[in-house]
């Protein structure tokens, strides 16, 4: 089961799929409109997209998405998760975003600028196509950002959990994400990038197209349970 992450076009997606398509697993995604859903509301929609397949499956996303997974926690065999945003370390250019107003569906599709320079390019580094999200749930994610931290129930996520996290990560910060991973029962947590002389550090967008992640996460679905 693929989480495409709100606000994430299915095309951003499609690099990933295609690497578990073609070692050999069975997609199912799951995407979210834009419809004014609370996080509740989204993670129940998770929970019912999960429960409606059999059992035995492994859950895999990306970013806040994975927020999202782990907060609703399903039963699934196990989590594959690139770039997880478990914690928040803000900084100046998510502050100004969590300022501004929002309505009942947030576009994110449209550029929009802080201090000149392009949001989606400074936080997101390599270009993701983003669609729309819903405000309720943008709102909730301010105020995670105003406050400095997310609240995740992690003690209670019983399954393997693997996260792939990089340096170089302006959202899933290595510095807020391994932190808040010890309260996983059962993680691995492998950095990507530089330190594993992969030539680069991934941004949170590459972190989810670049084939070297995308080869980590199918290595991390092969190994046994």
């Amino acid at each position: 089961m693929v989480v495409v992450t709100p606000g994430f076009s299915l095309q951003a997606f499609l690099p990933l799929i295609r690497g578990l398509l073609k070692d050999g697993h069975e997609v199912h995604t799951i995407e979210f409109a834009c419809q004014g859903q609370t996080r509740r509301e989204l993670e129940a929609e998770l929970l019912e997209a999960v429960q409606a397949l059999p059992p035995g499956q492994t859950l895999v996303a990306h970013g806040l998405g994975a927020t999202l997974a782990l907060g609703a926690a399903p039963s699934v065999d196990r989590y594959v998760l690139l770039a997880p945003v478990l914690d928040i370390q803000p900084v100046a250019a998510t502050g100004w975003l969590a300022s501004l107003p929002t309505s009942s569906t947030v576009d994110l599709s449209q550029p929009l600028a802080w201090n000149g320079f392009p949001v989606a390019d400074l936080l997101l580094g390599d270009p993701v196509p983003l669609t729309c999200a819903s405000g309720p749930w943008v709102r909730e994610l301010q105020a995670d950002v105003l406050r400095g931290s997310i609240e995740l129930s992690l003690e209670r996520v019983e399954q393997d959990v693997w996260l792939g996290v990089s340096l170089g990560d302006e959202v899933a910060q290595i510095e807020a994400v391994i932190p808040a991973s010890r309260h996983l029962p059962h993680r691995t947590v492998s950095r990507l990038g530089l330190n594993a002389l992969h030539g680069r550090d991934f941004s949170h967008g590459a972190m989810l197209t670049h084939r070297i992640p995308i080869r980590a996460a199918m290595k991390a679905l092969r190994k046994p349970r």
